[in-house]
């Protein structure tokens, strides 16, 4: 039997054209079979199934976005009438916006200007200066030209004046003075007094300065209108096509990106940097073109600056600009003696606050200065070594230090010696007299060489290189020559007859003092005596005293080694035994030093943004609750238990000991954290960073010269 072909009509049609009205939906479901049945087998048969409703639906879409789309490009642009200006109410700024200089972005869009018959005989002060690009400018349109009226005076009574447009008002009456701010367009003032063009003017915040009096009138001026949206993007484009011309419009202000408001740039090849608001004050340097300049407050034609390096000083403000300028900097030769005027300064490696310290200067020290910049110094100090200072501290003028007046003294006390001393304590004060109450009239380093005009045991009139004399204590000063222990001092063998008798006990005040048959180094030993031991001091002859020990022997002793103050013996105390807790708080002390490993070396650091040797150690036990100092000799003598080692034999010394490290006799230069198997771990030196290294790889002259443990 041949089947009956199916169109969609058959589907579509209305049921009218059928006899089972009375069951549409039993049809149409026998009519979907038969179309099914009908249809093509397979992919196209789905396509032809599925894919018609979809298309419909897509048409459907894409017919209602069209209308939309035609909907929106029928819209035309609504214009605002503007209204009357006498609508308006005299408009008044709140107070806290009296006064403050306008954002150029609150300032894009003004209204206009009424066009003056007046020709402007100078130009507007709200124009762009050459030196200060980035401020908002206002181009006020030009009338017929005139000749310039005379300067007058006018004396005045105050009274209060509006400002007609955005108007600068200056520390003086020129357009050179300092920009003091901004007054905005309608801002009262009250008008002290007019001289040539310029009145004299006082804001509401009590500010003084100078305003160009043909911007000022009497009466409050009309409030202005808001240009469209589209007249300001016009104009702000046309400004970004010319960077030195202003919009046409008058009621517009081109916006210009300011820099910071303390910022400005050096202008002039040279500007001085001095220490008073005056030319005829001291130059404490200058500032080359281009320099960075901090602006810290203005005083007339004066600004107090401050320098990126750190220097403070006043510069005329005629010398600088907010626009900036490409540095220029060019080192002038000096070759001329400078004196240090400041208690102590560093020497650095380079000409930056940031550089390593290789050196120090005290007050009065003379520096041979090689070369400036204006304000770092390259300088060679008179012990030969060079770096930099900033010129802040120098001074060209050379120090008078005023002669000791020495205390009055019995002849037969001091007793002339005219012998060599070297200091032996790493800073020692120069008295007037021989008292610790006396004036400081210098100072001495260590290991530095004086000459010991007389003594009377306790102290000793000593004179400098430099000629100064002055008074030293005796307890820090030897006759020994530092690095030359086994050699006679210098001026040879002490003379018996130039011992006074004292008769008195004395207590050794280091751990191990050798007792001489003769006061010289050069002279057998007869013993070594420890600290606290008591002896009897016999006489002295202000650099060695002859002593009577316990066992009734005599000898010589140097008097640096001896207090004449009784000293006690501490009893150290026993360590505590070794717990788990112990055991596992110095693992945690190698933990979280090797969660450093990689950081850089910053001298003074103390943190994972940069450690020293000594801020490593500090930063690693503060962690676990032990409060060290900043500093590897005052770790090393006042902060940890002494532990018996030996170069070859680490077997007493626990993870977590300080290893310590000296360059002089007596001082702690070094130190790093003993993790275990002869390595520790520390932060070496500048360009190098925290690092594991085995101990004994640094070279016999370069190994430990002391553990100390922390936790006992």
């Amino acid at each position: 039997m041949k089947k009956k072909d199916i169109s969609l009509s058959d589907i579509t049609s209305s049921p009218g054209r059928s006899s089972g009205l009375r069951k549409p939906k039993r049809k149409t479901m026998r009519l979907l079979s038969r179309y099914k049945a009908n249809a093509p087998v397979g992919f196209g048969r789905r396509v032809l199934f599925l894919g018609l409703p979809t298309i419909a639906a897509l048409m459907i879409v894409a017919v209602l976005v069209v209308q939309i789309r035609l909907s929106m490009g029928r819209q035309t642009e609504v214009k605002f009438e503007i209204p009357d200006k006498n609508q308006f109410e005299p408009d008044q700024l709140p107070d806290q916006e009296i006064g403050r200089d306008l954002d150029p972005g609150e300032i894009a869009v003004l209204a206009e200007i009424p066009n003056s018959t007046e020709t402007l005989s100078e130009p507007s002060e709200t124009l762009s200066e050459p030196e200060e690009t980035t401020e908002p400018t206002v181009e006020l349109p030009l009338a017929e030209k005139t000749e310039k009226p005379a300067a007058t005076k006018k004396e005045a009574e105050v009274k209060t004046v509006y400002a007609n447009t955005v108007l600068n008002y200056r520390a003086s009456p020129d357009t050179e003075g300092a920009r003091l701010g901004q007054l905005a367009y309608g801002e009262a003032v009250q008008q002290i007094s007019e001289n040539n063009g310029w009145a004299q003017i006082k804001t509401q915040q009590g500010t003084e300065g100078y305003a160009l009096a043909k911007y000022l009138q009497d009466s409050k001026p009309a409030p202005r209108t808001i240009v469209t949206e589209a007249t300001a993007a016009k104009d702000s484009t046309a400004a970004k096509d010319s960077a030195t011309e202003t919009t046409s419009d008058p009621n517009v202000i081109t916006p210009q990106t300011e820099a910071p408001s303390s910022v400005r740039y050096v202008k002039v090849d040279m500007a001085n940097i001095r220490t008073e608001p005056s030319e005829d004050s001291v130059r404490v340097g200058f500032a080359q073109r281009g320099t960075v300049i901090n602006i810290l407050s203005v005083e007339g034609d004066w600004a107090k600056v401050k320098t990126e390096s750190g220097m403070i000083g006043y510069m005329s403000t005629k010398l600088y600009q907010t626009a900036k300028i490409e540095k220029t900097t060019e080192n002038i030769n000096m070759g001329v003696d400078n004196w240090i005027q400041v208690n102590y300064g560093y020497l650095r490696a380079e000409a930056t606050t940031d550089s390593e310290a290789i050196g120090s200067v005290r007050l009065n020290d003379k520096v041979f200065q090689i070369s400036t910049d204006g304000i770092w110094s390259k300088v060679r100090l008179e012990n030969g070594q060079e770096g930099y200072l900033r010129n802040d501290l120098l001074t060209t003028v050379k120090p008078v230090i005023p002669e000791p007046e020495p205390a009055p003294q019995p002849e037969s006390d001091y007793r002339d010696t005219n012998v060599s001393v070297y200091v032996t304590v790493a800073y020692a004060n120069l008295r007037s007299s021989d008292s610790t109450s006396s004036t400081i009239v210098g100072a001495a380093t260590l290991n530095e060489k004086l000459t010991q005009l007389s003594t009377d045991g306790n102290w000793s009139k000593i004179k400098t290189k430099d000629g100064l004399v002055a008074y030293i204590s005796n307890s820090i000063i030897s006759k020994d020559a530092p690095g030359n222990n086994d050699q006679p001092s210098e001026g040879g063998k002490s003379d018996e007859s130039s011992f006074k008798d004292v008769n008195k006990d004395a207590w050794v005040r280091v751990s191990a003092a050798n007792v001489r048959q003769e006061p010289n180094t050069s002279s057998a030993k007869i013993t070594t005596l420890s600290f606290a031991d008591k002896v009897t001091q016999l006489s002295t002859d202000g650099t060695w005293s002859k002593i009577k020990m316990s066992n009734d022997k005599v000898g010589y002793i140097l008097n640096t080694l001896i207090s004449s103050t009784k000293v006690e013996k501490p009893v150290e105390p026993e360590p505590e035994p070794e717990t788990d807790s112990k055991t596992a708080l110095r693992q945690k002390v190698v933990d979280k030093a090797k969660s450093a490993l990689g950081v850089r070396y910053v001298f003074g650091g103390a943190s994972m943004s940069g450690f020293d040797c000594s801020g490593l150690t500090k930063w690693v036990y503060d962690s676990v609750g032990y409060s060290l100092p900043h500093g590897a000799d005052s770790q090393g003598k006042n902060y940890v238990r002494n532990v018996e080692f030996s170069k070859n034999d680490y077997s007493n010394v626990k993870i977590g000991d300080l290893v310590f490290f000296s360059r002089t006799a007596g001082r702690y230069s070094h130190v790093g954290i003993y993790i275990g198997n002869g390595k520790m771990i520390h932060a070496p030196q500048p360009g190098r960073s925290v690092e594991i290294q085995v101990i004994s790889a640094r070279g016999s002259s370069n190994q430990p010269t002391k553990i100390g443990r922390v936790i006992n």
